[in-house]
């Protein structure tokens, strides 16, 4: 039997202006000597939906879905900077979407129906739309850190047109995980 495949469907980020501004942004956060692992810049995307370790025969049905999904190429622009579960308990540090959240939340929805009906759990939580730039590990400097966020909660890291939406596959390594796109469908 063929192992398991660890993906996620995904918006890619590769615009190298906004990636650009990401990285500064995650010196400073890096600067303030707080415990976190920064996500790399090659591997920046909003995800939609994690699907966790899937058998390779699965893939196709999901390429089926994503096949599926209604939507025209659109401007997203990254916008904010934030945490999540709260400020005073900083778990994952994220940058935001202004312009173009709606779109987001649109194939969402859709990358939800599909895959549920392939047998994924549906997500119960509330769909935010964001990038995840940064984990806290500890709690070490929370306080410096939380300043920090507050300080760049209107930063614009300015907007690209989102066109594709990528079923991606998740290798673990040490240090940074390594991601390759699996399936790729372009709007229309």
């Amino acid at each position: 039997m063929q192992e398991e495949i660890r993906s996620f469907i995904s918006i890619d980020v590769e615009d190298q202006k906004i990636l650009s501004g990401v990285r500064a942004v995650q010196s400073s956060l890096r600067n303030v000597g707080a415990d976190l692992k920064i996500v790399g810049g090659e591997n920046v995307h909003v995800t939609l939906k994690f699907l966790g370790n899937v058998p390779p025969e699965m893939l196709s049905k999901i390429g089926e879905v994503l096949s599926g999904l209604k939507f025209s190429p659109f401007t997203l622009e990254l916008r904010g900077v934030g945490a999540f579960p709260s400020m005073s308990r900083i778990t994952i540090i994220w940058v935001g979407i202004g312009t173009g959240a709606v779109d987001v939340e649109n194939i969402y929805d859709q990358v939800e129906e599909g895959t549920s009906k392939l047998g994924f759990a549906r997500e119960t939580r509330r769909f935010s739309p964001h990038i995840t730039i940064a984990r806290v590990r500890t709690g070490r400097k929370r306080e410096e850190l939380a300043k920090l966020l507050e300080e760049l909660t209107e930063n614009s890291f300015g907007s690209f047109i989102a066109h594709s939406v990528r079923l991606k596959q998740s290798i673990l390594r040490p240090g940074s995980p390594e991601y390759h796109t699996l399936y790729e469908v372009k709007g229309q």
